[in-house]
């Protein structure tokens, strides 16, 4: 196929007719420069490292936990562990659920390691066969 200068004039964005005058990069409208511009800046002042944004020592007060009437941490709240500690703080290996045979996998407790250190958690032994009995 033969290329003309014709075609080429079309595929660049040329003029299509001898009366259209022609574009080039330096001849956009101004909302187009505006937009460049507006984006040029935006990248250029929110792409700084976040270590410059850090804020100077001292213009902060130092956090002081609240505290109830009697002068002892407030423990107030929502407490979430997203740990296998919400099954047990000990080492556990995996546990079905509520009626394996019917519900399957659901509600069963995953194998997680300790949270406790040392591992084990210390217990007289009447305590120990209290949360054995309380376990089954």
């Amino acid at each position: 196929m033969e290329l003309n200068n014709e075609y080429l004039m079309k595929k660049l964005g040329g003029p299509r007719s001898a009366s259209a005058p022609a574009r080039s990069l330096g001849n956009r409208p101004p909302l187009q420069c505006a937009l460049a511009i507006a984006t040029i800046v935006t990248l250029c002042t929110t792409a700084t490292p976040a270590a410059a944004q850090a804020p100077a020592a001292g213009l902060f007060p130092a956090y002081t936990a609240p505290r109830a009437i009697d002068g002892k941490p407030n423990l107030n709240g929502i407490w979430q562990a997203l740990i296998t500690a919400n099954w047990d703080v000990e080492a556990h290996p995996a546990q079905p659920g509520p009626h394996p045979e019917i519900l399957g996998a659901w509600g069963a407790g995953p194998g997680g390691q300790s949270i406790v250190e040392g591992g084990v958690i210390p217990y007289k032994p009447e305590a120990l066969a209290k949360k054995k009995e309380n376990f089954e």
